[in-house]
């Protein structure tokens, strides 16, 4: 089932870094709110164009197109030239997109105006001063304690960088100061991320609804530099075990496959890659709406060596100062946007699978190309994507054995209607903490919690709403221990 969640990531991956696999930082965005709103509502208030202005909005296209390529161009050589061509590249990505939302002053539903100003906006997140030092700072403090946002997109072509220069990046080094807090990370997020990914997310549907039918952008590709790039932002060693490892190393090496072509070649964007591009942005929204919709603020001094966690962990439980508030819901609003973001997220990805499948053209210079065949794999990440959907409306049943015919897991009635609607959960820790009969630094002071057990059955821990207010509809503690024998949680 993991090789099945890392597909349709991997494929965005691959695809976004055949554009710009030189490391140009798609995370954060450089842009206030203010300005992003006022750009938004301009290109809404705008009458119909005349044809002079349809005109001029294709002559801005065309030199901003131009400009594009060679951007890219010099993105590709900083890989071996450094920083100085990347610098450039960045200015001349910086005055591409300018050039592209000049075109849409003039014409706002122009789709290679709206495609242009979408990918260049996409490719400049990560210039913006304050979100970069607040990130370092935080990821310095992670890296201290051996943690990391590995993986996230916020920091993958930054950890290329710093791999690239050879000076990866040192808590030591990066922390002069204490990392932001996660309300002032929230904050930023709130304020500068998501509007940006809005605008992002309108200049796409601009497209999908458009006739436009695809471009075709005209880059130096290098293959071994795009899978260089994406093992280099996944450390698979830490995020998996090494069966997983080499089985999502198999995969970057077949999605590859697709469309190894070195040197300058002309690369198709369609239709099936603007609707890969909105469903992992809205994948990316929800899961930073979700981060913004509660309280996760913590003391950083609380948590520098294991006594210290300890007490930490104790309050954080008992509610007290100054954790009351942990893991309580903080913008109710920010939650339902996350679900609502994920069911977008799935809708654009399933429709995206149904424009490939039904491509009639020649898939030579695609960025993403038609697999070769449309195996049960394929099938089964439709029918999770439809799940999602699915459960987001209200109890969906999920077969494990669908997925796996081997699979020793008991069927799974889950309702995330209920996580991101109906039934917001007010404080967290009322259901993922256990039913406890005694905590450690209660006397007489023991090593391990007490559990207690609720159902009498022998089995814990027991939870008080195995539910989890309603998260998990069917489920009992016997049901839940069974889950948990099944994925070896006990162990």
């Amino acid at each position: 089932m993991k090789r099945l969640s890392l597909i349709l990531s991997l494929i965005f991956l691959v695809s976004l870094s055949s554009l710009g696999y030189a490391g140009v930082n798609f995370g954060m965005t450089g842009a206030i709110k203010e300005r992003v709103e006022k750009l938004d509502e301009t290109v809404k208030a705008v009458k119909e164009p005349t044809e002079e202005e349809k005109e001029e909005a294709k002559l801005k296209v065309e030199e901003a197109s131009g400009l594009f390529e060679d951007a890219m161009d010099l993105l590709g050589e900083s890989q071996t030239s450094g920083d100085e061509n990347y610098e450039t590249a960045v200015e001349s990505l910086k005055k591409t997109n300018s050039l592209f939302k000049e075109a849409l002053e003039k014409d706002p539903n122009n789709p290679e105006a709206n495609l242009g100003a979408a990918i260049t906006e996409i490719l400049l997140l990560g210039e913006d001063t304050e979100i970069k030092e607040a990130i370092e700072k935080l990821q310095a403090w992670l890296e201290s304690f051996g943690g990391s946002f590995m993986g996230s997109p916020i920091f993958m072509a930054k950890r290329l960088q710093t791999s690239q220069k050879g000076k990866a990046m040192s808590a030591f080094d990066v922390l002069e100061d204490k990392p932001p807090t996660m309300s002032e990370l929230q904050d930023i997020i709130k304020n500068k991320v998501l509007p940006e990914i809005d605008y992002i997310i309108k200049r796409l549907e601009v497209v999908e609804n458009s006739s436009w039918e695809s471009t075709t952008y005209e880059v130096t590709l290098d293959s071994e530099a795009i899978k260089d790039f994406i093992s280099s932002s996944f450390d698979y060693s830490e995020m998996f075990d090494s069966e997983d490892g080499e089985d999502a190393e198999g995969i970057i090496d077949e999605i590859l496959a697709g469309f190894s072509r070195d040197g300058e070649v002309n690369v198709e964007i369609d239709k099936t890659d603007v609707y890969v591009y909105n469903g992992m942005l809205q994948l990316f929204k929800s899961v930073l709406s979700g981060f913004c919709a509660w309280n996760l603020d913590i003391v950083y001094e609380d948590f520098e060596d294991p006594e210290k966690t300890k007490t930490a962990v104790m309050k954080i439980i008992e509610k007290q100062s100054p954790y009351k508030k942990f893991l309580t819901l903080k913008d109710s609003e920010m939650l339902k946007t996350a679900g609502n973001s994920l069911d977008a997220s799935a809708a654009k990805l399933l429709t995206a699978m149904d424009l490939l499948e039904n491509e009639t053209d020649d898939q030579q210079n695609d960025l993403i190309p038609q697999p070769d065949t449309y195996d049960e794999v394929w099938e089964k990440v439709k029918h999770a994507l439809n799940q999602v959907r699915d459960a987001l409306k209200g109890p969906t049943t999920i077969d494990f054995t669908y997925y796996d015919p081997e699979a020793d897991i008991p069927e799974l009635k889950i309702n995330l209607d209920a996580f991101y609607f109906t039934s917001q959960i007010q404080d967290l820790r009322d259901y993922i903490i256990p039913a406890v009969e005694k905590w450690p630094w209660d006397p007489p002071y023991s090593e391990e919690p007490e559990f207690k057990d609720i159902d009498g059955d022998g089995l814990t821990p027991d939870w008080n709403d195995p539910t989890f207010n309603g998260i998990l509809p069917e489920m009992t503690n016997e049901k839940l221990n069974e889950y948990m024998l099944s994925l070896n949680l006990f162990q």
